[in-house]
């Protein structure tokens, strides 16, 4: 295992998930619904409790994920993938099992951790 590479990736990978955030709030802006300002401000506030838990699912189920799988000796992207989908999936079910939660609102936390996850 290349600690230098996995190094990196552990401080990118997580990071990457704010480009699900930008794709929500660049048409907000552009069509003149919310103001730069505003934005900016959303922006990094919700910026920065999704980057605490991407960072957080990174400790505890990327890194030992990709541990696992490199003694293995899978270098193949598929089952990072199938294991970056399936963890916050389960996630979400667990967090809104026991409670009344909207159907819609479930489908909004599948689709953004999963998403922003992967």
């Amino acid at each position: 295992m290349d600690l230098k590479r996995s190094f990196i990736g552990f401080f990118l990978a997580p990071s990457a998930s704010i480009l699900v955030w930008l794709a929500l709030f660049i048409p907000e802006v552009a069509k003149g619904e919310m103001q730069a300002h505003e934005a900016i401000l959303l922006f990094f506030i919700v910026s920065i409790g999704f980057l605490t838990i991407s960072y957080t699912f990174t400790l505890a189920v990327g890194i030992p994920t990709h541990i696992v799988l490199n003694r293995l000796s899978m270098q193949h992207w598929l089952p990072y993938c199938l294991i970056g989908l399936i963890s916050p999936a389960l996630f979400q079910y667990f967090m809104h099992a026991k409670h009344n939660t909207p159907t819609q609102l479930k489908d909004v936390g599948y689709g953004v951790y999963c998403c922003g996850q992967v």
